[in-house]
C-alpha cells in the first residue's frame, strides 16, 4: 500500500535562480531603449511625406518661397485679372488701358481701401515692339515691383515679373530686351509646366 502511494507523489526540484547584476540589467535596458527608438524613428520618416520642390533658374523666384504675404496677393490678384484683361481686350478690340481697368474695379489695378496697405503701386501701361507692359512701381520699399508681359495670342499665359530696383519706363520701352535680364519671373506653385519641374523622386 505505502509502494502505490509513493508511486503517486511527485517530486518536484527548486533552483535558485541568481538575479542579473545591476550593470547588466542597465544594458540591456539603454539597449532596448536604442532599438524601438531607431523603430520609431525609421517608422516616422516612412510616413512623413516630403514636400515637392521647384527647380528655379537664376531669373525666376518661387511664388510661395520668395515673395512676402502682401507681394504673394499682389500677384495672386495680377493672375486672376488676366482673364478680365483678355475679357475686356475682346470688348474694347484692344490691350485696355490702366484707367479702364480700374474703372472696371479690377485688383490690384483699382485703388480700394487696401491699395495704401499694398505699397500704394502706381500702373501704367507701355508697349515695346508691339508685346504690352503692364509695370506697377511701389512706393514701399519693403514691397517690389511688378510688371506683366501680356501675351496677346493667349492672355491668360502672360508673365508676370519681379523686381525691386527703380527702372524708369522709357528704358523699358527702348531696352526691354536688356532690362528683363534684370527681372525675376515668378514661377506659381502650381500649373502644368511648373509640375514638371518638380524634382522626381522628391514626392
Amino acid at each position: 500500500m505505502l509502494e502505490y502511494i509513493l508511486k503517486g507523489v511527485i517530486f518536484i526540484k527548486l533552483y535558485r535562480v541568481k538575479p542579473l547584476s545591476s550593470k547588466k540589467e542597465n544594458v540591456y535596458l539603454i539597449l532596448a531603449f536604442i532599438f524601438i527608438l531607431f523603430a520609431s524613428t525609421i517608422s516616422l520618416k516612412l510616413r512623413i511625406k516630403k514636400e515637392p520642390k521647384q527647380i528655379l533658374h537664376s531669373n525666376e523666384i518661387s511664388s510661395y518661397e520668395s515673395l512676402n504675404n502682401i507681394e504673394i496677393d499682389l500677384y495672386t490678384e495680377l493672375s486672376n485679372a488676366l482673364m478680365e484683361i483678355s475679357m475686356l481686350k475682346e470688348e474694347y478690340k484692344q490691350i485696355p488701358s490702366v484707367e479702364i481697368l480700374e474703372k472696371e474695379g479690377i485688383p490690384p489695378f483699382f485703388k480700394d481701401h487696401s491699395w495704401g496697405k499694398k505699397g500704394k503701386i502706381e500702373w501704367s501701361l507701355i508697349f515695346h515692339d508691339n508685346i504690352p507692359l503692364y509695370i506697377g512701381k511701389s512706393q514701399n520699399i519693403s514691397i517690389g515691383n511688378f510688371l506683366v508681359e501680356i501675351e496677346t495670342s493667349n492672355i491668360e499665359k502672360s508673365k508676370i515679373y519681379y523686381f525691386k530696383e527703380d527702372i524708369e519706363n522709357k528704358i523699358f520701352e527702348n531696352n526691354y530686351d536688356i532690362v528683363k535680364t534684370k527681372l525675376k519671373y515668378i514661377v506659381p506653385y502650381t500649373g502644368k509646366n511648373e509640375k514638371e519641374k518638380i524634382k522626381e523622386g522628391e514626392l
